[in-house]
């Protein structure tokens, strides 16, 4: 019975494996017996969506036998994304990884990059990432590249921080995520007016309370732990996830300008919000918040600015006040809505 269970077929295996989600449990799977793991090559297949990062340093798997799998793996999750590097970090020679000039300017030794520095691109890459081994500043050259293809997404390393002028990225762009380290002025025409969705890191503290810096169209906002001041009237009118550190958030956060009319009004997400900062908030400028969390950040502030009647608008559909309670929060009958979600 044993030996005609370690013989079963690879179709039937590759059928099993797929319900089991973790990779170390299909790693395990493998080593049933020695019959499934010469022939493991027929069936294991690992879950592409826990990989994440591409810096991953193989050797450092501890796996020699599975580096293969990892690999493959690693590349089926970034299909459409690619990764740019310095030619003086000499480890990255996987496909996925574009390398560019290093420190000394030294040529590339890449066939997709001509004379005149611009890059073609595969047209299945939609996603670029920089490493933290790329440390010298990106040029319009590159970002013409970019506006040439049809990359949407641009993920900065942690230590980018260089100052952006106007129409610097490409309209093309629709997601920008910078890293901790970014902290430069912000102007007007700084972002492409198509942009959707906009991350910044830990250290951005700049204030934007200047109307049209964010564009229009932009719809889903983070911010990092480092913001000190937020202007509602810097909110762009299409705003509909707005997300504040998870963090940190509330000891030196404040809000400039309460009064600003309808700046969320296409608000449906907002997490994370300091209590003491949504007592100050006109919301019945929202039409449709369809999730509202908040935190209780700082456990020195007094206690009656918990006390504060919050006047939420009765589109709410979900509120969740797990954080605030769990803090020494103190809620009450004022919070509750009718037909309301409410999370404790």
């Amino acid at each position: 019975m044993a030996d005609l269970f370690t013989k079963l077929p690879h179709t039937l295996l590759a059928k099993i494996i797929n319900y089991i989600e973790l990779n170390i449990d299909r790693i395990a799977f493998t080593l049933v017996c020695k019959n499934w793991f010469i022939n493991r090559d027929k069936y294991l297949v690992l879950y592409t969506t826990q990989f994440r990062s591409f810096d991953t340093e193989y050797s450092d798997t501890f796996l020699n036998s599975y580096n293969k799998y990892i690999l493959q793996a690693n590349n089926a999750a970034h299909y459409n994304s690619i990764c740019i590097t310095s030619i003086s970090q000499p480890n990255y020679t996987l496909h996925r990884y574009l390398l560019r000039t290093n420190h000394n300017n030294e040529p590339n030794n890449n066939n997709n990059i001509d004379n005149d520095g611009l890059i073609t691109f595969q047209d299945q890459i939609e996603n670029l990432y920089f490493t933290d081994h790329y440390r010298v500043p990106i040029d319009d050259s590159f970002m013409r590249s970019v506006g040439l293809s049809n990359i949407t997404t641009i993920h900065f390393n942690q230590l980018f921080n260089q100052p952006i002028p106007p129409n610097f990225f490409p309209q093309t762009i629709k997601k920008l995520v910078f890293g901790e380290k970014f902290n430069q002025p912000l102007l007007v025409g700084c972002f492409p007016v198509g942009l959707k969705s906009l991350e910044f890191g830990r250290d951005f503290k700049q204030l934007i309370d200047t109307s049209g810096i964010l564009p229009d169209n932009l719809e889903s906002l983070i911010y990092g732990e480092g913001l000190e001041k937020l202007s509602m009237k810097g909110l762009p009118p299409k705003l509909k996830l707005l997300r504040f550190a998870q963090k940190d958030l509330g000891h030196n956060t404040s809000i400039v300008d309460y009064d600003q009319d309808n700046c969320l009004e296409s608000l449906v997400r907002l997490e994370n919000l300091p209590n003491y900062l949504a007592t100050g908030i006109k919301w019945t400028s929202c039409k449709s918040l369809q999730y509202f969390s908040t935190r209780y950040c700082n456990p020195d502030m007094e206690n009656h600015l918990t006390k504060k009647i919050i006047d939420f608008p009765l589109t709410i559909v979900e509120l969740d006040l797990r954080n605030l309670i769990e803090n020494g929060g103190i809620v009450d009958d004022t919070f509750i809505i009718d037909n309301l979600c409410y999370r404790t």
